[in-house]
């Protein structure tokens, strides 16, 4: 389960590249400003449904906080998990069509029995995002995670392309990888219902190792909530 509130703890931790990316990019929601994004996913191996709701507000121009709330199925005796993150970035941090940024997250199980609540991820990251032209951008993350059951810490690198093919359509690929741990592949979609306030985002994945897994993931987000 630890696994698992790694990756959400960066399948936005949400423009913002937001939904269907799970890396992170170089912006955040704004001021005065929320958006909430909820998505299910299923997963092969093991064979398990996890449920996630995700909000996240501006604190002025360049804080962002983010909540995400997963409940996975079969639980493995957690009831659900929970992940917290802060993203930084300064409007002034830019030079041409390059951003940057940083965030810090921490994850936590809440268990059935004792100890109901027990941290299991936490970590940080520098953002970078490169607008290689209108349609099309680059995000990398580079930091370190932190696995508190094992107690021990290493690095992450997660890289993503998205291209808007039309206003109404993103795609997007990307990698996202710990050290010693499975990569993790997506291919993604987001189509907007409504423009910049709605959208729905499915995703197709598949992670390295012995037994790969494969995942798909369908969400909804919506947007440019004001507060």
């Amino acid at each position: 389960m630890a696994s698992t509130v790694a990756l959400l703890a960066y399948f936005p931790l949400a423009a913002h590249a937001g939904r269907p990316l799970g890396t992170d990019d170089a912006g955040t929601v704004g001021a005065d400003a929320c958006q909430v994004e909820s998505w299910l996913e299923r997963s092969s191996a093991p064979k398990a449904r996890t449920w996630v709701l995700s909000p996240a507000c501006g604190l002025g121009e360049a804080v962002e906080l983010n909540v995400e709330i997963a409940r996975t199925v079969p639980d493995d005796g957690i009831r659900f998990e929970s992940g917290l993150a802060v993203k930084w970035v300064d409007p002034a941090w830019k030079a041409g069509s390059l951003n940057w940024g940083l965030k810090a997250w921490r994850g936590t199980a809440h268990g059935r029995q004792a100890p109901r609540w027990a941290a299991t991820t936490s970590g940080a990251m520098g953002l970078l995002t490169w607008q290689a032209s209108e349609a099309v951008a680059v995000h990398g993350n580079f930091g370190f995670e932190k696995d508190h059951a094992s107690r021990g810490t290493e690095p992450l690198l997660n890289l993503a392309l998205s291209w808007d093919a039309t206003p109404s359509l993103t795609l997007v690929a990307e990698a996202m990888t710990v050290r010693h741990s499975p990569t993790q592949r997506n291919l993604g979609a987001r189509w907007w219902l409504q423009p910049e306030r709605l959208a729905l985002d499915f995703t197709v994945g598949r992670g390295t190792g012995a037994e790969p897994a494969r995942n798909v993931t369908v969400g909804l987000g919506w947007y440019g909530i004001g507060w």
